[in-house]
């Protein structure tokens, strides 16, 4: 995993890539411009947070922590990704946030995390 200035680098480098200004994505995330600052320069983000910044920057969180360089973008959609997708849709902007949190918090729960087997065959499939 890279360090927190690399990954502040990486998220600066989405963020001008989508031709947003820090405050545009401060807005985006419901947050104030100098609560999201930080996180461009030293301050750590929870799991929910990565998450929800790479559903507005449309990139990878494997690429933003710097675990996978898989570029910017993230992998070509799957049916149940694009079935996800139109859902999303739907909501509105409390929906959509209410959603992002609620996939950040599964990722901590056992039973609806990967194993690494299943992780293995995920990359044999996509490769």
């Amino acid at each position: 995993m890279s360090t927190q200035v690399e990954i502040a680098a990486r998220l600066i480098e989405a963020r001008e890539a989508k031709g947003m200004s820090g405050a545009q994505l401060a807005r985006e995330l419901g947050m104030s411009q100098q609560k999201y600052h930080p996180y461009e320069h030293d301050r750590e983000m929870k799991a929910s947070m990565i998450v929800k910044v790479c559903a507005v920057l449309e990139c990878s969180p494997s690429w933003l922590l710097g675990i996978k360089d898989d570029g910017m973008n993230l992998p070509p959609e799957s049916e149940l990704l694009k079935s996800l997708k139109q859902e999303f849709e739907k909501l509105n902007t409390k929906g959509k946030k209410k959603a992002v949190e609620d996939v950040g918090e599964l990722v901590f729960v056992p039973e609806y995390r990967k194993s690494a087997m299943d992780a293995k065959d995920s990359d044999r499939r996509s490769a």
